[in-house]
């Protein structure tokens, strides 16, 4: 939410800018204006206090998390404007343990990283985070392998309330990291993004606690780490949304007629043009097909396999066929209309510039 120019509320401008006296009524507007915009101004900023641009190097994290701990320990009516703490750049310390424990009672998204110090995530503080009845979306970043224990802590005490789920994981076995018994509540997930993993990681006995069988958004770095034939029926059902990137393994793509629901299809990356085709052609009925521009090399020849494939599909609607840059070194450069001339004369071609950023989370 973007915080609103005081120059904008008319009300300010009236009673509080233009001739203000001091009659107990102008003091009270003044009063009542000043509280809201304070309020406004409060709730944008602590949204998502540790939220850095990466690559920031001006910014140091660690300092702005300590001022962060101070500002809610003396101003604890703040706390309640705290949707978002991201501790993927923070220094895991004291600091941080003290902000876990301060009883958030709005905190929708945690973003956490897992490294060699795991004796610090298992604490009563943070664990007590990751249980919060608020929270709906969890990304776990880890470039170590954790012991099994740390990976109980973390899968039994999730808040059942977790509908979102990103994995950057790729040296984690899920296989062993599951709790014991029946002691975790199913957490029923909405989206699920995998980075890497194990081939079997969708297999509903590997995923326990994480219930994907209602699963509407699934996002794979490596589609060759999946083994598409053991995703549960219901998931293949379920599914409108997949993020896909091709690796020098997926010669031959990846059969998506398995999700006859599938409405949108992003390849992030596809490091030979066969698996692009191969994979677009076994889709059912997409509404959007969204392609990188990492994807292509633009010569002329990938561009009149591509525009022949996405322009022969049948199903009604006809899909919409997006081209994404995150950068804008290609926008001013390509002739779209001469690269896929089929696209355009069906007017089915869009060209979107996204951030870094969106691009990460272009579905979140």
């Amino acid at each position: 939410m973007a915080v609103q120019n005081p120059l904008n509320i008319q009300e300010l401008l009236d009673l509080c800018i233009d001739f203000v006296s001091e009659s107990r009524p102008s003091l009270l507007s003044c009063s009542l204006v000043a509280r809201a915009w304070v309020n406004t101004a409060q709730a944008h900023l602590f949204r998502n206090p540790l939220y850095f641009p990466p690559g920031d190097s001006l910014v140091d994290i660690d300092a702005m998390a300590l001022k962060l701990l101070e500002a809610l320990q003396s101003f604890p009516h703040l706390i309640r404007h705290v949707h978002a703490l991201d501790f993927i750049q923070v220094r895991p310390d004291s600091t941080v343990e003290k902000i876990c424990g301060l009883g958030f009672t709005h905190l929708e998204k945690l973003t956490i990283e897992v490294d060699h110090r795991i004796g610090y995530w298992q604490s009563e503080a943070f664990v007590r985070v990751l249980a919060l009845p608020t929270l709906r979306f969890l990304a776990i970043h880890s470039a170590v392998r954790v012991p099994s224990s740390c990976g109980e802590t973390l899968f039994r005490r999730l808040s059942p309330s977790i509908q979102h789920l990103r994995l950057a994981c790729p040296r984690w076995d899920l296989r062993e990291l599951q709790p014991a018994g029946d002691a975790a509540p199913p957490n029923r997930l909405t989206s699920l993004t995998l980075d890497a993993g194990p081939a079997q990681c969708l297999h509903p006995g590997v995923m326990r606690p994480l219930d994907i069988s209602n699963l509407l958004a699934l996002s794979v770095w490596r589609a060759d780490k999946i083994s598409w034939n053991m995703i549960p029926h219901r998931t293949m059902q379920s599914l409108r949304i997949l993020n896909l990137r091709l690796s020098i393994f997926d010669e031959d793509g990846v059969d998506l007629s398995i999700f006859p629901k599938l409405a949108v299809l992003r390849v992030d990356r596809a490091y030979t043009l066969s698996a692009l085709c191969h994979t677009v052609t076994t889709l059912c009925s997409p509404r959007v097909i969204i392609i990188t521009a990492s994807c292509l090399n633009f010569e002329h020849d990938e561009c009149d396999v591509l525009d022949g494939i996405l322009g022969s599909f049948d199903s009604s609607p006809l899909p919409v066929v997006e081209f994404e840059l995150v950068r804008r070194d290609h926008e001013g450069q390509i002739e779209w209309g001469s690269c896929f001339p089929i696209l355009t004369s069906q007017n089915r071609l869009r060209v979107v510039c996204r951030t870094w950023e969106m691009a990460e989370e272009w579905w979140e």
